[in-house]
């Protein structure tokens, strides 16, 4: 059995108070980025099943990015192109 641990992040919320967020734009997808390893452990095939599904879902609402390098690119190019 796996032991489960919560790590939230900490910052100061100073650091973004002075950051407007960002209007959504009527008629666009919602942009979604993976910037890290391309590796098993780090949910990036989570991620594209995800995709995958909103894609079904509400088709053209959501695009995902992929980027980085890692041992599992090649699966995920596959991946990718067998949806």
């Amino acid at each position: 059995r796996s032991l489960i641990i919560d790590h939230l992040p900490t910052y100061d919320p100073q650091q973004f108070a002075r950051m407007t967020p960002l209007e959504p734009k009527p008629g666009q997808p919602f942009e979604v980025l993976f910037f890290g390893r391309i590796e098993e452990n780090k949910g990036v095939f989570d991620l594209l099943q995800i995709a995958a599904e909103l894609e079904k879902e509400r088709p053209g609402q959501f695009r995902f990015h992929f980027c980085g390098e890692g041992s599992r690119l090649d699966d995920l190019r596959t991946r990718v192109q067998s949806l």
